[in-house]
């Protein structure tokens, strides 16, 4: 086991262990888990967008713009509204106006006034982009079998098991 002394070996079992001398009755286990998942979290959020970068130039600038594509690419023509798509995929109606906006300036969807309440539009996935979000789907399983390359398969199915208990 590694050094739980040493802050540049394991900061995470380093800082677990700094809290269990401090406030001995908390249970410092949590923290390491909780420092260790939001390393990964940010690790892999970094390498979906370095996976994502050659199609930048093509308005898809981060995972975010792939999340609402391939949504989109999902319902096969059938539309959806912007707030379903921020209730969806847990982002800020702002993020996904900004992100819609960009995605329609490129292209890659449609804005369909809806036929009843003028404030709101059914956007659609343009069928001529559903190529390259198939490609980036694609790129980014090459990207997740990289990343988790260290775990054997049964461990990625319990670590998908731990993980749904957390986000019920």
């Amino acid at each position: 086991m590694t050094n739980p002394h040493d802050i540049h070996r394991n900061f995470a079992a380093w800082t677990a262990h700094n809290w269990a001398h401090l406030v001995p009755e908390a249970d410092a286990t949590a923290a390491a888990v909780a420092i260790r998942f939001i390393r990964a979290a940010d690790e892999l959020a970094k390498s979906h967008n370095n996976t994502i970068k050659p199609w930048k130039n093509q308005g898809i600038a981060k995972i975010e713009d792939f999340r609402i594509l391939g949504l989109l690419r999902h319902l096969n023509g059938q539309g959806i509204s912007s707030r379903d798509i921020s209730q969806h995929l847990d982002f800020e109606p702002a993020t996904v106006s900004s992100r819609l906006t960009r995605l329609e300036k490129h292209g890659h969807i449609t804005r369909i006034a809806h036929p009843t309440n003028r404030r709101t539009h059914h956007i659609i996935l343009n069928p001529d982009s559903a190529h390259i979000v198939d490609d980036i789907y694609q790129a980014l399983v090459i990207n997740h079998t990289n990343f988790f390359k260290s775990l054997p398969k049964n461990e990625h199915e319990q670590l998908a098991d731990i993980l749904a208990l957390l986000n019920k």
